[in-house]
C-alpha cells in the first residue's frame, strides 16, 4: 500500500506516546464521510450563531459611551474570549474543522477590534499596539496547542507578526522616515529562507505560514515606499510591488499554497490601484500595463499547462 510506511511511523509514535490516541480519534470522527461534511444544518447554524454574534455586537456599540472608562477599556474583550471559548468548546465536541476554523477567526479579528478601541479609550501609542500583537501572537500559539489547526495558527501568527512590526517600526519613529520599507524588506527576505527549510523537513503548512508572512510583508513594504517617495511616480517600490505580486502567484501554483492566492490578489489591488495613478492619461504606460496583464495571464496558463503535464495519468 502506499501509506505503509506513514502507517508503520503512525504505530510507532502511538507505542512511544508522541501521538495522543484520544486526539487521533477525534481527528478521524472529525473528518469522516459524515462529520466531515458541510452540510446545510450546520452551516445555517454557523450562520445563525454570527448573526447573533453581531447583533449583540451592536447593541453593545448602542451603550458604549454610557460605560465607564475602566468597562470601555475591558469589556470589548469579552467578545474575541466568547468566539474563541466557543472555539474550544467545539473542537471538544468533536465538531469539523471549518466550524472550529469559523469560531476562531471570529475570535481573532475580535481581539482585534477590541484592542483597538480599548487603546482609542486609554490614548495607547504604538507601543501599547506592539504589546498587544505580541499578546496576540500568545493566544495563537496557546489555541493551536489546544485546538492543533495548522491553517488558523498559520493566518493568527502571520497577522500578529505583521501588526507587531508596524507598531513597533511606528513606536521606534521609523515609520516616517525612508528607511521603513526596508526594515519591512528584511523581515519579508528572512521568512523565505525560513519557509524553505520548512517545507525541506516536510511542514508544509509552515512553509505556507512563513511564505505568506513574506508575501503580506513585501506588499507592505511596497505600499509604504510609495507613499513616502510618491504613488504618482513610478520607482522602484512600484517594481517591488509587481515582483512579490508575481512571486506570490508562481509560488502559489508551483507548490500548492492557496493562501498566497489571496495575498497575491490583494497585492495585485494595490499594483492596479498605485497603476492607475501613474498612468493617468498616457497612452503609452496604459498599453505597458495591458501588456503586463497579458504576460501575467499567458504566465498562468503556462503554470496551468505545466501542472497539467506533471499530474500522474490515471490507473485504467
Amino acid at each position: 500500500m502506499v501509506y505503509d510506511d506513514l502507517i508503520d511511523r503512525l504505530s510507532e509514535a502511538l507505542e512511544r506516546g508522541e501521538v495522543d490516541p484520544a486526539r487521533l480519534e477525534a481527528l478521524l470522527r472529525r473528518r469522516g464521510p459524515a462529520g466531515g461534511r458541510v452540510d446545510v444544518a450546520s452551516v445555517v447554524r454557523a450562520v445563525g450563531a454570527l448573526v447573533c454574534f453581531t447583533g449583540l455586537g451592536v447593541l453593545y456599540a448602542i451603550g458604549f459611551d454610557g460605560l465607564p472608562m475602566w468597562a470601555q477599556a475591558t469589556t470589548p474583550y469579552l467578545f474575541p474570549a466568547t468566539a474563541l471559548g466557543a472555539a474550544i468548546l467545539l473542537h471538544r465536541r468533536d465538531r469539523t474543522d471549518w466550524e472550529i476554523e469559523l469560531a476562531g477567526a471570529t475570535g481573532y479579528v475580535a481581539f482585534g477590534l477590541a484592542s483597538a478601541t480599548s487603546a482609542a479609550v486609554l490614548g495607547a501609542g504604538p507601543g501599547a499596539g506592539a504589546a498587544l500583537s505580541l499578546a496576540a501572537a500568545a493566544i495563537v500559539a496557546g489555541l493551536h496547542r489546544l485546538l492543533g489547526t495548522v491553517r488558523l495558527t498559520g493566518w493568527g501568527l502571520t497577522a500578529s507578526l505583521v501588526a507587531f512590526t508596524g507598531f513597533a517600526s511606528d513606536a521606534a519613529g521609523l515609520l516616517t522616515s525612508a528607511s521603513t520599507p526596508w526594515w519591512l524588506i528584511a523581515q519579508a527576505v528572512a521568512a523565505v529562507p525560513i519557509g524553505g527549510l520548512l517545507l525541506r523537513r516536510g511542514s508544509h503548512a509552515g512553509a505556507e505560514a512563513a511564505w505568506r508572512s513574506s508575501s503580506l510583508l513585501a506588499i507592505t513594504s511596497a505600499v509604504a515606499g510609495m507613499a513616502t517617495a510618491g504613488v504618482d511616480r513610478l520607482g522602484p517600490w512600484h517594481a517591488l510591488l509587481t515582483i512579490a505580486v508575481a512571486i506570490s502567484l508562481v509560488a502559489a501554483a508551483r507548490f500548492d499554497l492557496p493562501s498566497l492566492l489571496w495575498t497575491g490578489a490583494l497585492g495585485g489591488l494595490a499594483w492596479l490601484v498605485a497603476m492607475s495613478i501613474v498612468v493617468g492619461s498616457s497612452i503609452g504606460w496604459a498599453l505597458a500595463v495591458i501588456v503586463f496583464g497579458a504576460g501575467l495571464i499567458a504566465l498562468a496558463a503556462l503554470i496551468a499547462r505545466r501542472r497539467d503535464l506533471s499530474a500522474p495519468s490515471p490507473a485504467i
